[in-house]
C-alpha cells in the first residue's frame, strides 16, 4: 500500500494509492519513500515487470550508479538499457513513442549528486520518459524539506510513503508461508499453524518489537520455523529478538567491525541514552560520545562507518540532526544487555531496583523482561518477588467461593436464549478481525523519557496502573521460572511460584471488587457496545 505523507495531498484529492501496479503507473511522476529493507527494490522490480503487461517498455535504473562526474544522463540510461534488452538497440528505444517509455529508479538518493545537479538529472529524465517513478529513502524527504530541494522538477512529483504491513497483510503473508511445501497437509493442521504464527507475529510487531516490513516478517517466520526453542511462550521472545538483532548486524558485512564490537557499541550507546534521559541525541553529541567510547576501549573506529552500519541494519535512525534507536524494543534490549554486563556495579543495581518497582511503566517492564532472559542473578529474582508482594497487598487472594456468586447471578440471567457462535469459519473470522484492527489501529504513544526510573513506584500509583504492572509481573515471574527451571534453587523457585500464584489471585480480588462497586455503570457500557455491534451487523 502507498499513502501520502500526512502533510501532503494528492493533486486529485486522493490520499491513498492501493491496488495494482497499473494504478501506480497512472500517476506518472512519483517519489516513493521507504525505510531501509522496507521493500523498495522489490517494488521497483515488480513495477518494471508489470509495466510490460500494460504495454509499456520500462527501464530499471539504479541511482547509486550515477556518479558525480557522470553528467551525461543519456550514457547512464543507455548502459542500463544494454544490460536489460538484447534487441532492438538503444537508438530504436529513443525513437519509441514517449508515452511507452517508463523509468523506475531504485535507490534514487544513493548517488552523491548536489541538489542542483540532481534536479538537472530529473529534468532530463522527465523529458525522455513519460512516466518516472523514484524509490527513495525516508531520510531524503527530511533532507529535501530542510534544504528546500523540493523545488523545480521535484516539486512536480507526488510524494508517497511505502507503508509497513498492517494486520491483514501480515495475515496474508503468514497464510502463504504456512501453505508453502504443505499443500497436502490437513486443513485443520494448516489452520492451527496459521493461528499460532499469526499470534506470535502480531504480538512481536504490535508493540514495535520488530518492523512490520516483509524482510523482517519473513526473517521472523524463518526463525520461528527453524528454531525449536522459539515457541508461543513469552520466555522465548528474548532469544528470538537476540537472533533477529544478530542477523541484522551480520548482514552489514564488515562495516563497523566484528559482531562483538557492534553489540558492545550499541549496548554502551543505549546506556548513555538512559543516563541522559533521552530518546535520541544530536549528531555532535553522538560524535563526542563515540570519541569517548573509542578512548575508553582503545579501539580505532570510524563514526561514519559505525553509524552507517547501524542505520543500514535498521538498528539506529538518523533524523534531521539527531541519532537514536529506530525501535523502542531495540533500545530496551540493549539497555538490559548493559545491565547484565555490569550487574555487579552499584549504580546499575540501583537502576534495576528502581525499574523493578515501576513495572507499570512499559520501558521498565520490558527492560526487566529482557534482563530476565539475559541473566539469572539472585538480585533480579529478589527484586521482582519483592515488587510482586507489594502489588494489591491490601487485598486477600481470591478463593473463588462467596466472591464469585454475584458474577454467577449476572451471567445466569444475562441471556434468555443460549449464545451461539457465528457460522463463519475461524479462518474467515481471523481475516475479519485483521481488517477491523487495520481500520481502528492507533499510534502507540512514546513513553516519557526515563519515567521508568524517575516516576512513582508501582505501589504508589493508581490501582488500575497497578493492574497493568501485575500482569507484567506475572509474565516476568513465569518467564524466570520457565527459562531457568533447572538451575534456580528449590527454595527460590517455591518463592517465585507462590508469589506468581498469589499475585494473580489478589489481582482477581481487586477486579472483582471494582466490578461490584461499579456494576451498573459497567453493565450499561456493555449493553451500549453490544447494541452498537448488533446495529452494525
Amino acid at each position: 500500500d502507498f499513502r501520502k505523507p500526512k502533510n501532503e495531498t494528492a493533486s486529485d484529492g486522493t490520499p491513498d494509492v492501493r491496488g495494482s501496479s497499473r494504478e501506480i503507473l497512472k500517476r506518472r511522476h512519483l517519489m516513493i519513500f521507504g525505510d531501509d529493507l522496507s521493500g523498495k527494490t522489490a517494488l521497483a522490480q515488480k513495477l518494471a515487470l508489470d509495466s510490460h503487461t500494460y504495454d509499456f517498455v520500462p527501464l530499471l535504473l539504479t541511482g547509486s550508479t550515477l556518479r558525480t562526474r557522470e553528467r551525461n544522463v543519456e550514457h547512464w540510461v543507455g548502459d542500463a538499457y544494454a544490460r536489460q534488452y538484447e534487441t532492438p538497440d538503444f537508438e530504436s528505444y529513443k525513437q519509441l513513442d514517449k508515452a511507452k517509455r517508463v523509468a523506475i529508479v531504485d535507490d534514487w538518493d544513493g548517488n552523491s549528486l548536489a541538489p542542483q545537479l540532481r534536479d538537472e538529472v530529473l529534468a532530463t529524465l522527465n523529458n525522455f520518459f513519460d512516466t518516472v517513478i523514484l524509490l527513495c529513502s525516508s531520510q531524503l524527504r527530511f533532507e529535501m524539506m530542510r534544504t528546500a530541494e523540493a523545488s523545480g522538477e521535484a516539486l512536480e512529483y507526488e510524494w508517497f510513503d511505502l507503508l509497513p504491513f498492517g494486520f491483514a497483510r501480515r495475515l496474508d503473508l503468514v497464510r502463504t508461508w504456512v501453505k508453502l511445501g504443505n499443500e497436502s497437509a490437513a486443513a485443520e493442521d494448516l489452520d492451527s499453524r496459521e493461528r499460532d504464527l499469526y499470534r506470535i507475529v502480531t504480538q512481536l510487531v504490535g508493540a514495535n518489537f520488530v518492523p512490520s516490513h516483509p524482510f523482517y516478517l519473513l526473517l521472523l517466520l524463518n526463525q520461528l520455523e527453524t528454531n525449536e526453542k522459539v515457541n508461543t511462550t513469552s520466555g522465548a521472545y528474548g532469544y528470538l529478538y537476540e537472533t533477529l538483532v544478530t542477523t541484522a548486524l551480520n548482514n552489514t558485512a564488515n562495516q563497523g567491525g566484528e559482531l562483538d564490537t557492534k553489540l558492545n557499541y550499541l549496548t554502551e550507546f543505549a546506556y548513555d541514552l538512559l543516563k541522559k534521559k533521552a530518546q535520541a541525541i544530536s549528531i555532535q553529541e553522538a560524535r563526542d560520545w563515540h570519541t569517548t567510547y573509542c578512548d575508553r576501549y582503545r579501539v580505532d573506529l570510524r563514526w561514519e562507518a559505525m553509524n552507517s552500519a547501524f542505520v543500514e541494519a535498521n538498528i539506529l535512525q538518523a533524523q534531521s540532526d539527531t541519532v537514536g534507536f529506530r525501535h523502542l524494543y531495540t533500545r530496551y534490549f540493549f539497555t538490559a544487555r548493559y545491565f547484565r554486563d555490569h550487574i555487579q556495579e552499584d549504580d546499575v543495581r540501583e537502576l534495576i531496583a528502581k525499574m523493578s518497582r515501576r513495572l507499570h511503566n512499559d520501558e521498565a517492564a520490558n527492560v526487566i523482561v529482557f534482563l530476565c532472559y539475559l541473566a539469572k542473578d539472585p538480585l533480579i529474582l529478589t527484586l521482582v518477588a519483592e515488587s510482586s508482594s507489594k502489588l494489591f497487598s491490601k487485598y486477600q487472594p481470591n478463593r473463588f467461593e462467596e466472591e464469585t456468586k454475584s458474577l454467577s447471578e449476572i451471567l445466569g440471567g444475562a441471556a434468555e436464549e443460549p449464545l451461539t457462535l457465528p457460522a463463519t469459519s475461524p479462518r474467515d473470522n481471523r481475516s475479519a478481525e485483521a481488517n477491523a484492527r487495520d481500520k481502528s489501529q492507533a499510534l502507540t504513544p512514546i513513553p516519557e523519557p526515563n519515567s521508568a526510573v524517575t516516576g512513582k513506584p508501582t505501589d504508589e500509583v493508581d490501582e488500575f496502573l497497578q493492574a497493568n504492572a501485575a500482569f507484567k509481573t506475572m509474565q516476568i515471574l513465569g518467564q524466570i521460572l520457565r527459562n531457568f527451571y533447572g538451575s534456580i534453587p528449590g527454595d527460590r523457585k517455591t518463592l517465585l511460584t507462590t508469589e506468581a500464584y498469589s499475585l494473580s489471585l489478589r489481582t482477581f480480588t481487586f477486579l472483582h471488587q471494582t466490578f461490584r462497586k461499579s456494576e451498573p455503570e459497567i453493565l450499561r457500557v456493555f449493553e451500549t457496545r453490544i447494541a452498537s455491534k448488533t446495529k452494525q451487523a
